[in-house]
């Protein structure tokens, strides 16, 4: 007798196989058998005709640790079929943490919504409040360059010295020690811009001391030296002797259009060379980022005080404008550059509003208008930039190295978790991939669409009896209707739960129930194995 048996589902087990009419059999948190069954062998069933039911979805690139215990139902995320979420990226996690300067650490990463608690200095302490909570998905998390640095070097941008280095070098063996996943680089953003491969190297090979890990990139340029910054992490790969993964690959702005042919090569070559490197990309030609990354790195040597400072000097407005302008050029245009989110309600009304437009309210230049907010936010505003051509999405997207990923976090429709015009991966990444790109755009087949979706993130990451439905798997599963599949979410309307998606279960617990979330908080920290 099962727990719980899905019945007259196909089954499109996560490996790329083609789907099969199949049963589904749950005892406990794991999948007791697959084969044919009726209701009366279960205590539950769920009637799954014109359903797929697959594995549930691992994003492994996410920035839920942002979110996650203001929302432990992780309502935006479980709604697209997501089952294990990773946080920890682009060099931001929410630990090691130093006391002494939490203050600029709370202004340095204000641009996240909500607000954060911070009642923790490590990775144990935050695990343990999530634990308290509760949570609906599974979790785990990377340790972040660039919180590391932060951490011993406040935001400077000198070289680290080597007394310097070896501490930083303790904090990551800390965080590796007590199961995060791998050390997360943020090179586009300071104060990890700031380091060079004499440290990164170093810090890759503490990495290597713990097997089943790895490095997940945010690289130092995507757009015009896109090339080279994934020439860096190959040299990486092979001098630290781990595995890199490149997160959210793509090429930005017009002149760097058709560049990932080459950079996709670079990692196939790589491979065959006998290096791993792997990438994932979400499905939209528009990111989402700080504001702050749009100003001079140099600018923010002295956190966002410093930044602040900097603006409000005469003497330093000329060089900064010179800068704002050519990032502008960048990504095609100041109308390419929209302001998400703000903190205060002054600011609200340009919410969704690009910069050349907000210029034209404020009746100043676009880089002036700029400013402004950065100065009246202190730095807390989210940006999309739209610079990526569709083609390259979808190159990205088939190649065998590559998977899904969303870089998004858990949020709400209403709420703290509600506000503003977030990128609409947060609402629909998952969806779209299945809707648009497997069942409009033909892009994938649903099986090879699910396997970057399930499997291929889970080997990515070492994740053990997940991301395939196999007998003694964990019991995450996602049912969808693969003909109503599709996302809701906009860049004017982002805050809109996706279509198509019936049930989700997590750990053998269900979480998603005709489309609606249940009060169950099944979920498990994932450490690494």
């Amino acid at each position: 007798m099962f727990d719980l048996v899905i019945l007259g589902g196909t089954v499109i087990d996560g490996s790329g196989k083609e789907g099969f009419r199949g049963d589904v059999g749950i005892s406990g948190e794991k999948i007791a058998a697959i084969g044919q069954f009726t209701p009366r062998m279960g205590h539950q069933a769920i009637q799954a005709e014109q359903l797929i039911v697959a594995p549930g979805f691992i994003d492994p690139h996410t920035h839920s640790d942002f979110t996650i215990l203001q929302d432990p139902f992780a309502e935006s995320k479980i709604r697209q079929g997501v089952t294990t979420e990773i946080g920890g990226n682009c060099g931001f996690s929410v630990f090691p943490i130093n006391p002494a300067i939490l203050p600029a650490v709370r202004d340095y990463t204000r641009f996240f919504p909500g607000e954060i608690s911070w009642n923790w200095t490590d990775y144990p302490g935050y695990l343990q409040e999530m634990r308290e909570k509760g949570i609906a998905c599974n979790f785990g998390s990377h340790v972040g360059h660039g919180m590391i640095r932060i951490c011993v070097k406040g935001f400077s941008g000198e070289a680290v010295q080597a007394a310097e280095l070896e501490e930083m070098s303790r904090h990551l063996r800390s965080a590796l020690e007590h199961g995060a996943m791998g050390l997360s680089l943020g090179l586009a953003y300071a104060p990890g811009s700031f380091a060079d491969l004499r440290e990164l190297i170093p810090l890759g090979r503490v990495a290597r001391e713990f097997p089943r890990t790895l490095i997940a990139v945010h690289l130092r340029d995507e757009g015009d030296g896109v090339m080279d910054s994934v020439g860096e992490m190959i040299e990486v790969a092979e001098k630290a002797e781990l595995p890199v993964h490149i997160c959210h690959h793509k090429a930005t702005g017009v002149r760097n259009w058709g560049k990932v042919e080459k950079t996709l090569r670079l990692m196939a070559e790589a491979k065959d060379k006998g290096l791993d490197l792997t990438c994932d990309v979400y499905p939209y030609t528009a990111a989402n980022t700080t504001l702050v990354s749009l100003f001079p790195k140099e600018d923010l040597t002295a956190g966002i005080e410093g930044l602040v400072e900097k603006i409000q000097r005469p003497s330093e407005k000329v060089r900064i404008t010179s800068h704002l302008q050519s990032q502008a050029e960048q990504v095609g245009g100041w109308e390419n550059i929209r302001i998400a989110t703000v903190k205060s309600a002054e600011n609200k009304k340009w919410e969704g509003k690009n910069i050349a437009e907000i210029g034209v309210g404020r009746k100043t230049n676009e880089a002036a208008a700029l400013m402004e907010i950065c100065l009246e936010e202190r730095g807390a505003v989210n940006i999309v930039l739209f610079y990526v051509r569709e083609e390259d999405l979808e190159e990205v997207m088939r190649h065998p190295q590559a998977m899904f990923g969303s870089d998004g976090k858990i949020l709400r429709k209403e709420g703290p978790l509600g506000e503003g015009k977030p990128h609409p991966r947060n609402f629909g990444a998952y969806p779209r991939a299945l809707g648009r790109y497997v069942r409009e755009r033909k892009v994938l087949s649903l099986p090879e669409a699910i396997q970057k979706m399930t499997s291929l993130p889970a080997k990515r990451l070492f994740i053990e009896k997940r991301g395939l439905i196999r007998e003694g798997y964990y019991a995450d599963l996602t049912l969808f209707d693969s003909g109503k599949i599709r996302d809701t979410a906009t860049f004017d309307y982002p805050q809109q739960y996706p279509e198509g998606i019936e049930f989700v279960l997590v750990n053998g617990q269900v979480v998603l129930k005709k489309g609606q979330r249940t009060k169950a908080l099944p979920g498990k920290i994932i450490t690494r194995q």
